[in-house]
């Protein structure tokens, strides 16, 4: 099965065709992948979606109203 590796429109990114990557991803059997975020659009983004679903869990977590200490 291939391993997708998701990256964002960032320049400092390789392209998905480099030859260097594409030689070493399919190194000793791996069918390593890079795709491109679709530009302008964080809900296909799953790292996005992820991090911060991640973050706002703890957030809520950590928030005034569950907190289990009380200031008085």
């Amino acid at each position: 099965m291939p391993i997708y590796i998701q990256q964002d429109n960032a320049k400092t990114h390789i392209p998905v065709d480099d030859p260097e990557f594409v030689a070493a991803a399919q190194a000793q059997g791996w069918d390593i992948r890079l795709t491109l975020q679709p530009p302008n659009s964080p809900d296909l983004n799953i790292l996005d979606l992820g991090f911060f679903a991640a973050l706002q869990s703890l957030f809520h977590k950590l928030s005034p109203g569950n907190c289990s200490i009380r200031r008085t």
